[in-house]
């Protein structure tokens, strides 16, 4: 996506277990904080955000611009992959832990009982990875049938040769044994004939043997391509079925971002005081711990998936790699953790977002590097052949004009022994 990539915004508002049932709050969030300022009121019906502060408010904003950054991220890997016929510019290992990440994070929403804005959008990043990881399976075993066809048509070219000489073979052996052993009157040109018709029957066993080997290739690869193809739409309607029922369930609001890190749920009470965003730290709450571990799920799978793809970039290069896929990664991150600290700094909040964090953190860092290997392959190493050919030119010129000097030395030197 693709990333895909796991380093989303979450959670940047309070939530409880339970309802409060307090007149001050409407589900779990307070109507009005402590410094004066009401809620917004769409905000938290729209996206579950208990948003009060024209800073709280600013947070939100840069929030959705980062989600905005990742939601189109995964889509020029898309059209790349199909545009270049081959889907080897991201590492498989990369597409395995985007697919971890992003599983970890929709089934956390549905157990968790997330809002339904949010679950869509857990199962929209759901399925970017399972486009991908559709392209890279449909394109190799294609490269796959490719090969095999090749290589059985080459092998059909073989065992004709092999027939066609053997064939001239004995054709001169037996018309020299003819010449020698056979008169006019014995040999006819029936025989001749009969002796061509059994050579060519010969061949036609093997021929038929071949284009039966290709049509097995073909259905098998056929057979495959149609389970990969029916698992995606099996796993589809899975998500979507488990999403839809969620709807039944009634919502607790449990106050969080939407975003690709769905579930760092705060789980804590409120505070009426002066820092009524302060959370509990370590989490205790059920939910909580779910989102935790969820987090550094996805931040593990999200940093190695960056480490997998420098790796396989130093191996083969960046050819297939669309650089929008890490450049909107790079600039989602930056707003993600942007929107953090301007939400809040209170010490035991920014604890409980260490995970998500971290992962934007050193994602800023990794991504920049893997754009960097994007130029390196694309314009400066490819321009290295065309400069040694010019220095090599330029060497050659170079030792040419010191051989016109050096024997324009020697005519002056033998014009003056003259």
């Amino acid at each position: 996506m693709n990333n895909l990539i796991l380093s989303t915004f979450d959670v940047i508002s309070n939530s409880t277990s339970t309802t409060n049932t307090s007149a001050l709050y409407i589900g779990n969030c307070l109507l009005v904080d402590p410094d004066g300022y009401p809620y917004v009121e769409w905000m938290y019906n729209l996206m579950g955000q208990c948003v009060h502060s024209p800073l709280e408010q600013s947070s939100f904003y840069v929030g959705l611009g980062s989600l905005a950054l990742y939601i189109v991220s995964g889509i020029p890997q898309v059209i790349e992959n199909f545009m270049k016929g081959n889907a080897d510019g991201l590492s498989p290992y990369t597409l395995a832990m985007f697919i971890i990440g992003d599983s970890s994070n929709l089934l956390g929403a549905i157990l968790t009982r997330q809002l339904f804005t949010q679950i869509l959008l857990a199962i929209y990043f759901v399925t970017i990875e399972v486009i991908l990881i559709s392209q890279f399976l449909f394109y190799k075993l294609k490269a796959l049938w490719k090969r095999r066809k090749h290589k059985g048509q080459e092998q059909l070219h073989d065992e004709e040769d092999d027939k066609a000489s053997s064939a001239n073979t004995s054709a001169i052996v037996s018309a020299a044994v003819d010449t020698h052993s056979c008169t006019s009157m014995t040999c006819t040109p029936l025989e001749e004939h009969n002796n061509e018709f059994l050579s060519d029957s010969e061949q036609q066993p093997h021929h038929e043997n071949g284009l039966m080997s290709l049509k097995g290739n073909v259905n098998s690869t056929r057979t495959v391509s149609l389970l990969v193809l029916l698992m995606v739409f099996f796993y589809l309607m899975f998500t979507m079925n488990h999403s839809s029922n969620n709807l039944n369930i009634p919502q607790q609001h449990n106050e969080q971002q939407t975003g690709r890190r769905l579930l760092s749920n705060h789980e804590d009470e409120i505070s009426t005081t002066k820092d009524h965003n302060s959370v509990q730290f370590p989490p205790v709450a059920t939910e909580a711990i779910i989102g935790y571990t969820i987090g550094f799920i996805s931040t593990t799978c999200s940093i190695g998936s960056r480490i997998a793809q420098i790796i396989k970039n130093f191996m083969k290069g960046t050819y297939g790699m669309n650089p929008l896929l890490f450049g909107c990664s790079v600039f989602g991150n930056i707003l993600y953790s942007s929107s953090i600290f301007l939400f809040s700094v209170n010490g035991s909040f920014l604890l409980y977002k260490i995970p998500w964090l971290t992962s934007s953190l050193v994602n800023i860092c990794l991504d920049s590097f893997i754009i960097a290997q994007y130029i390196y392959f694309t314009f400066i190493k490819k321009k290295q052949p065309q400069l040694e050919n010019q220095k090599t030119l330029e060497n050659s010129e170079k030792s040419k004009l010191e051989i016109q000097n050096e024997e324009r030395i020697e005519n002056k030197l033998k014009d003056l022994e003259v």
